[in-house]
């Protein structure tokens, strides 16, 4: 059975085995077909005609190109399929029915088969994903490096600014304040004039001084770009080599290389867990009232957290917090009513005597995409008359 992906569905990956999916090789039409291809007079062509492209097993049982023995290996996984899976470079490649190669291993069960199949095909899919990461960090180590190369050549340029500064000050009797720029032999090069730019608002010394300030910048920034190229350098070396090893890492190797290449995995799963964590309070009967604290956490709070049957609670003509009253099954009229003068409390409405309070169950609660986040339409609500205030027990605030 090989492993083949097919187009994404919303949640998750299907995988196709045998050309047909899991749902399809456990359904009692599989063996029909597989019936249809024992009786039909020519099962070459009975089977080409199937299976569009065959699985690596059944390639190598059609090249028997013998009728009667492929007839009679259909039967066989008919009465009794054995789980085999098929090896190329000691990596699980295929799933078969009966053994093909002497690269095929029994397996205990066809379901230990297909788990090692797709350990294989997460593991593969990881690799990639963190190979694609590598390489982009590789390209934009490239381009970092390439920036720093003309940052060197501009540092280069410090010994130029020295040798104007040092001229400058051995013509100074020659060179006149006001002057924008001014030709002196090169010492270096007698038969060329070195042009020399001057700031004419200053005198020869101050510009002097200036040419030897830039000096000394573009040596020590000539210093640092050497050094950042060095180490640049280095680590694309290192992730060159990274990346060509990346399928010979091991579980744990792999699951440190993962938290660097791939730390968005993970972030979504600490969000999940901290998105739970609302301002919660207890009724006097210890029930669990939780409160958004801004419009993403009301959002977060009513549609990412509360359960259909969960109660919730919101301000009528007045800005306030989403509030849940988380139902266990075993709620009084004093637990709602606690849970409507909490959501009083925490409303633009708390230091009113009589705040009217709407309720009803999450599953009839909806967004209203033209209000925005946190903003909510109620259906077959409640309202009910309280002053505001917390119960007397305790504030828990996570």
């Amino acid at each position: 059975m090989q492993h083949k992906k097919t187009k994404r569905k919303r949640r998750g990956e299907k995988y196709l085995f045998n050309g047909l999916s899991i749902e399809e090789m456990e359904d009692s039409s599989t063996e029909k077909v597989f019936q249809n291809i024992i009786d039909a007079k020519s099962p070459i062509s009975a089977i080409e005609q199937r299976f569009k492209k065959s699985p690596l097993w059944l390639q190598e049982l059609m090249s028997i190109e013998d009728d009667r023995e492929i007839q009679t290996s259909f039967s066989s996984i008919i009465k009794n399929a054995k789980p085999y899976v098929l090896y190329k470079d000691k990596l699980p490649i295929c799933i078969s029915p009966l053994k093909i190669t002497d690269e095929t291993k029994r397996k205990k069960s066809f379901s230990i088969a297909v788990s090692e199949l797709y350990e294989y095909v997460i593991r593969e899919e990881k690799d990639e994903r963190i190979r694609r990461e590598i390489v982009k960090k590789i390209k934009n180590k490239e381009k970092i490096f390439e920036k720093l190369i003309g940052d060197l050549d501009k540092a280069k340029s410090s010994e130029e600014f020295k040798k104007k500064a040092e001229l400058i000050l051995v013509n100074l009797r020659n060179i006149k304040k006001g002057e924008k720029t001014i030709k002196l032999k090169d010492p270096y090069n007698e038969t060329k004039l070195l042009k020399i730019e001057m700031n004419p608002s200053k005198s020869p010394i101050k510009n002097a001084e200036e040419y030897f300030k830039k000096y000394r910048k573009a040596k020590r920034s000539r210093s640092i770009v050497e050094k950042r190229m060095k180490e640049t350098s280095k680590e694309i070396r290192n992730l060159k080599k990274l990346k060509d090893e990346i399928d010979n890492l091991s579980g744990k190797e792999l699951t440190k290389i993962e938290s660097i290449f791939l730390p968005q995995e993970r972030a979504k799963e600490k969000i999940k867990i901290e998105e739970k964590k609302f301002r919660t309070v207890l009724t006097s009967n210890g029930k669990s009232v939780l409160v958004g604290r801004s419009k993403y956490e009301n959002e977060r709070l009513t549609f990412g957290f509360a359960k259909p049957s969960d109660l919730f609670f919101h301000i009528r003509e007045a800005p306030g917090s989403h509030t849940i009253l988380v139902n266990d099954g075993k709620l009084s009229k004093d637990d709602i009513f606690e849970a409507a003068k909490i959501a009083a409390y925490f409303s633009k409405a708390k230091h009113s005597t009589i705040v009217p309070v709407s309720y009803t169950e999450r599953k009839h609660v909806r967004r209203s995409k033209r209000l925005g986040p946190g903003k909510v339409i109620l259906a077959m609500e409640k309202t009910i008359f309280v002053e505001p205030g917390l119960p007397t027990l305790k504030e828990k605030d996570e």
